[in-house]
């Protein structure tokens, strides 16, 4: 990719200034993923490839806790012994459930079935945190109670 990217500038930009070529090539780096600048130098970039990568999901596959769908949705897996699952609609008939189950597979390695799968992703780099103020502590607190007409909408989602 650094290489279309660069044929691109060096045929469309002629005239780029010094400043700007040197941004140019730092972006470059960072799309390549190197731990190096253009000069040889560390960059301070951490290389998203590790020597301990775990091994692809496709191969090793997680095991996962399915939860109930709503009804215009359904699982359908494209592993073997109800493995690597995926939501498809419930609405499709026999012959597309087919056709797409069939695509599905054929690039089932395009899909993310964990973070890990994702290429270029770091997961140590690729944590959720909520921010708080310093001093402040995390804690649970009980549920708000709900508007009654809002409670008996809930309770009839729920239970129907």
């Amino acid at each position: 990719m650094g290489d279309t990217i660069r044929t691109f500038a060096d045929n469309s930009l002629p005239s780029i200034a010094p400043g700007q070529a040197n941004e140019l090539d730092n972006h470059m780096i960072m799309d390549d993923g190197l731990k190096t600048n253009g000069k040889g130098e560390s960059s301070g970039i951490s290389s998203f490839d590790t020597n301990e990568k775990s091994p692809p999901s496709i191969l090793q596959t997680p095991v996962k806790e399915l939860k109930p769908l709503a009804v215009h949705v359904k699982y359908v897996f494209l592993g073997e012994e109800n493995t690597l699952p995926v939501i498809i609609s419930s609405k499709l008939n026999k012959t597309q459930e087919d056709e797409l189950v069939k695509v599905l597979q054929s690039h089932k390695q395009a899909l993310g079935w964990i973070i890990s799968d994702i290429k270029r992703i770091n997961p140590s780099i690729c944590t959720h945190l909520i921010l708080l103020e310093t001093g402040a502590e995390a804690i649970r607190q009980p549920q708000s109670c709900l508007n009654p007409v809002v409670l008996d909408v809930v309770k009839a989602e729920t239970f129907a």
